[in-house]
């Protein structure tokens, strides 16, 4: 991105323990008199216990999280992605994964995961993927969509898996089963 304040989005951070790993030479400075660590001169961040890290547009949870700052990826354990969809219905999309990565701001992947519109831990249908992606993508509309392909399709009424398919691609308002009789 070109770094605008367009660009960049508020981050928070919360967990039960954390440590931030900051550039060389910032101690120093902070022992010299200085008082603020500018963003740029953290490198990472890790967080463990209750983690929980919102942007506005994502809320993940999970038991821990490395965040790489000036790369803007992070990788998170037993990690719940919530987002929502931007069609005028506005569903809340959850991914649950024992291991999740963000690989860009708008990006995140993870293998054998489970995708649903609900937030319990055991949904009453869902969609289980050996390999996901889940992109925010600009839309017609000039809005933006959340974009889910998925290889290794599973769907699952409760944890019971009752049908296969060698993956999805789409937005991901519109399910791949849209009716049973």
């Amino acid at each position: 991105g070109t770094n605008t304040i367009d660009d960049l989005r508020r981050l928070s951070l919360v967990a039960e323990r954390g440590v931030v790993f900051l550039k060389s030479g910032t101690i120093q400075t902070l022992r010299e008199g200085g008082s603020v660590v500018q963003a740029e001169s953290i490198e990472g961040i890790y967080l463990e216990g209750a983690v929980r890290v919102s942007d506005g547009e994502y809320t993940v949870r999970g038991s821990s999280v490395y965040y790489d700052l000036p790369r803007n990826q992070a990788l998170l354990m037993d990690a719940v992605l919530r987002t929502y969809t931007r069609s005028s219905r506005n569903l809340p999309v959850y991914a649950r994964a024992d291991e999740m990565r963000q690989v860009a701001s708008d990006q995140w992947t993870a293998q054998r995961a489970t995708i649903s519109t609900s937030e319990f831990f055991t949904p009453h249908l869902s969609i289980g993927l050996d390999r996901v992606t889940i992109t925010e993508r600009p839309d017609a509309d000039g809005g933006n969509t959340t974009w889910v392909k998925g290889e290794g399709l599973t769907l699952r009424a409760g944890g019971v898996p009752f049908f296969a398919w060698p993956g999805l691609e789409g937005p991901a308002e519109e399910p791949p089963l849209k009716d049973i009789r």
